[in-house]
């Protein structure tokens, strides 16, 4: 939806003006990279720094970098930005409650901190946003003595002291329709419209001078000089930078790009987790908060209960691993309805008056994994992020 019928045509040298006489508001940044190819198709072009994928990572990484002075274009295979994992998930503002600063620590510090920071931001820019709470409950004795006061312990371990322990008494009157045998609040957790938050950052980096290109597809690329040079639909630009934020599509353009026969060169293996939504239909609820259970052992947060901004609740994701030779041509994203019988059971242990026949499928997203529970410690990678320099890639 972003200026997808604003085109601009840029030739040789990378203009980011627009054409003399085309006047009215801000100029459009966002460039129809197959037209430019039939006046430019003999040319390379030069870019300071390009980012591939214009999700919710991809814009915030150009955003920071054209800020900063870089010039930037963000390259797009769709047709609008954000299609992919970001437009496919919980729209949740997490806490940073459930990674261990000891095995995790990128994870459990960029969490915390990027919730302050994201809250901030959604405050500064008007950003459809909910501080609205989460329980995180109990459905047995065992879960209530010694599940949540370890939630707790390795929340407060990881900087996140606003928790609570709430007895099945405290549960019942704040959230009525809940039952459980007690419950950790978490009241920084929260919701966010994340359409709206892709479109705050993507206006933030036009701002600063950077681009947009829909449907432009990165085919390849390799390294050249002192600048690596990627392919993208019949033409070639050269760039100084490289960010790959392309999501699900990650690790197979890396692979394109970086061809090297090198023997330190080592991209991770993508594994992949689907996750399953249905939403309530016919039913009233009474719930005020985000309701999820204990983090399962299967890689997931359970099956939870999340209000999105319009007042729909929605149950979900369910953790599906597909096989690990799954390809991203292979992903199927509609939601299996066969696993209907499984949200009804998990959603019932907090949720007893759900009527049957009230859920229907809503839809599904596919998580990236650098793990996967059929293989030992898959090949070595960590829970954590991964970072790799020069030595380990050879670019």
């Amino acid at each position: 939806q972003v200026a997808s019928t604003r085109r601009t045509i840029f030739c040789i040298g990378w203009s980011v003006r627009k054409p003399q006489g085309q006047g009215g508001g801000r100029p459009s940044r966002c460039y129809d990279m197959r037209r430019s190819m039939l006046c430019c198709r003999q040319a390379a072009h030069r870019i300071e720094t390009c980012v591939v994928g214009s999700g919710v990572v991809g814009l915030a990484i150009a955003r920071s970098l054209s800020k900063a002075g870089h010039e930037v274009i963000v390259l797009e295979e769709a047709g609008a930005i954000g299609s992919g994992i970001s437009s496919r998930n919980s729209e949740v503002i997490h806490a940073g409650l459930y990674y261990s600063r000891e095995s995790q620590p990128y994870k459990s510090r960029f969490c915390v901190e990027g919730k302050r920071r994201l809250y901030e931001y959604c405050r500064e820019r008007d950003i459809p946003h909910k501080n609205c709470g989460k329980l995180l409950v109990a459905t047995d004795a065992e879960q209530r003595d010694f599940g949540l006061p370890k939630l707790v312990e390795l929340a407060t371990r990881n900087g996140v002291g606003d928790l609570s322990i709430l007895s099945e008494e405290d549960v019942k009157y704040i959230e009525p329709e809940v039952r459980c045998a007690g419950a950790v609040l978490s009241p920084s957790t929260g919701i966010v419209d994340s359409h709206s938050l892709m479109l705050s950052l993507l206006g933030d980096a036009e701002d600063s001078g950077a681009v947009l290109a829909l449907q432009s597809r990165v085919n390849g690329g390799r390294r050249e000089n002192d600048s690596i040079v990627l392919e993208v639909d019949g033409s070639e630009i050269a760039c100084d930078h490289v960010v790959i934020a392309a999501g699900l599509s990650s690790h197979e353009i890396a692979r394109r790009i970086m061809t090297t026969s090198d023997e330190n060169v080592r991209i991770p293996r993508q594994f992949f987790a689907k996750g399953n939504y249905y939403k309530l239909e016919n039913q009233s609820h009474g719930f005020s908060r985000l309701v999820y259970p204990l983090p399962d052992d299967k890689g997931g947060l359970g099956i939870h209960a999340t209000i999105d901004l319009s007042g729909t609740l929605k149950f979900g994701p369910d953790v599906e691993w597909l096989p690990p030779q799954t390809t991203v041509d292979e992903l199927d994203l509609s939601v299996d309805r066969s696993r209907a019988d499984l949200f009804y059971d998990a959603v019932r242990r907090y949720w007893p008056h759900l009527s049957e026949g009230n859920l229907v499928p809503d839809y599904s997203g596919i998580r990236p994994k650098l793990i996967h529970p059929d293989i030992d410690r898959s090949e070595g990678n960590s829970a954590d992020f991964a970072f790799a320099g020069q030595e380990q890639h050879g670019v």
